[in-house]
């Protein structure tokens, strides 16, 4: 049954393709983009259902459409996605290969595992890349960053070369230990100064009223004309844009790395496990 799912993973490799390229050039996917990837995959499920008798294979699709629904909005109210990137993940619920509750559970992990890897290391990718763009601003905000902590990074130095000497004379496991975690904690911090600087030097940044799109996360609350505009999860509404471009006022938006770039990803990832006919339930019961 695994070749009813080949339908699913174009129709979802065609829309994903095409919220790449919007989300890339505009920082957005619009919303008929998303419910429009998740009405055909249903509809598709459905007409399968009925024609050839299979309500398990619509079932699981709306089962999985659900759950991502609730993920998507875990997501999105937890600032980890936008409102575009939290309802392609609905989406995707409706597509993942579900034949079974085992299966449901492992594909949903392969994707979600493969999202967040192959998303982190596109991620660190794409923020070098704002780094030689917006070099000067992110060269100023990492130092100032990075000499607010280097008092930790220099007591985590000269710890670890005590260590290290301790451990010549004394060796023991509880010292390894603290030799791997030592730098690992430089290494997390470093990471802690380099994302906020990208973030604050880099995706932070004076748009005027004209460049304002629905959804624009504000940086800070603004006040305009005795009226405050509150930042919220749910950035700027068309309301709040009309008002600020008849006051005339710039405002600091915080922009993001466009993600769906990772969906494809994962989602090619899932379709290779399945091309190859190799499922995490085979690999479990390898290792078992």
């Amino acid at each position: 049954m695994l070749e009813v799912y080949y339908f699913l993973f174009a129709l979802a490799f065609f829309w994903i393709v095409f919220a790449c390229v919007t989300d890339l050039k505009k920082e957005e996917v619009p919303d008929w983009l998303s419910y429009s990837f998740i009405i055909f995959a249903l509809a598709y499920r459905a007409f399968y259902a009925i024609l050839y008798n299979e309500p398990r294979f619509f079932f699981f699709g709306v089962i999985g459409c659900l759950v991502f629904v609730a993920l998507g909005f875990a997501f999105y109210y937890g600032r980890v996605f936008g409102g575009g990137d939290a309802k392609l993940l609905m989406g995707i619920g409706a597509v993942l290969p579900f034949e079974n509750m085992f299966g449901f559970f492992s594909n949903s992990f392969l994707f979600l595992m493969s999202l967040f890897l192959l998303g982190g290391i596109y991620t660190l990718f794409y923020s070098i890349g704002l780094c030689i763009k917006y070099y000067s601003r992110f060269k100023q905000t990492f130092i100032k960053k990075f000499l607010r902590y280097n008092m930790f990074f220099y007591t985590l130095g000269v710890i670890y070369i005590i260590v290290l000497f301790w451990y010549f004379f004394y060796p023991n496991f509880y010292l390894i230990y603290l030799i791997y975690v030592l730098p690992l904690s430089a290494l997390l911090l470093f990471l802690h100064c380099y994302l906020k600087s990208i973030e604050e030097g880099c995706l932070i940044r004076l748009e005027k009223p004209k460049n304002l799109t629905e959804g624009d996360w504000l940086f800070e609350s603004v006040r305009v004309r005795g009226r405050t505009i509150e930042k919220t999860v749910h950035g700027l509404s068309l309301k709040d844009i009309a008002f600020l471009k008849s006051a005339k006022k710039e405002v600091l938006i915080k922009h993001g790395i466009p993600f769906v770039p990772s969906f494809l990803l994962a989602l090619l990832t899932v379709f290779f496990f399945l091309i190859f006919e190799f499922s995490l339930e085979e690999f479990f019961g390898f290792l078992s």
